[in-house]
């Protein structure tokens, strides 16, 4: 490979190489924070592009590298959201909204430096306000509640799997779409 990308080669095709080293520096980043609760490092990203001996099959684009690590808040607010209803995931995801949080502000100083970095920002702050709206709505409904915290997990595992069962997934309940069609044919 790194014959392939000798010389200013990598530099001729890193536009068209961007977006999956991107991919690639997310999911990386991903697994790392499941693992270590903790932003993985330039070094350590570009350790995982090297040889055997531990010679950079290209360099890592500090751009790349940070866009990567911007599409990680995305993964992170699904994470968060999905951990809720199981038992301690409400404080995982107050970690979560936490840890997107301070993201969020590390790299609102670096957008002067990285266009394309403006641009997710956005979508960051559209994240971290899906978590915390989540996180927010747990935290009053389950301060009505004087209970221990796992049988206040139960309780938001029993009604989020009510609820999923009564909606199939986001379709209109059964119900509804019997009085629906009901209506629909004393029309004719």
């Amino acid at each position: 490979m790194r014959h392939d990308l000798a010389g200013d080669r990598f530099w001729r095709y890193q536009r068209n190489v961007s977006p999956g080293l991107q991919e690639y520096i997310e999911a990386l980043s991903f697994a790392h924070y499941l693992e270590h609760k903790s932003l993985i490092s330039y070094e350590q990203v570009q350790s995982t592009l090297s040889d055997h001996q531990g010679i950079p099959l290209f360099p890592l684009p500090l751009e790349d590298y940070l866009l990567g690590l911007a599409d990680l808040t995305g993964e992170l607010m699904r994470f968060a959201i999905a951990a809720i209803p199981r038992r301690g995931g409400r404080q995982k995801a107050s970690d979560i909204c936490g840890f997107v949080r301070a993201c969020k502000a590390d790299f609102e100083g670096l957008t002067p430096y990285f266009k394309e970095l403006r641009k997710k920002q956005s979508v960051t702050s559209q994240s971290l306000e899906k978590i915390e709206d989540a996180t927010y709505a747990v935290v009053v409904r389950t301060s009505e509640y004087d209970m221990p915290p796992e049988w206040l997990d139960d309780l938001v595992a029993q009604t989020l799997s009510r609820a999923a069962d009564q909606s199939s997934y986001g379709e209109e309940p059964r119900r509804k779409r019997a009085r629906d069609s009901d209506y629909d044919s004393d029309d004719n």
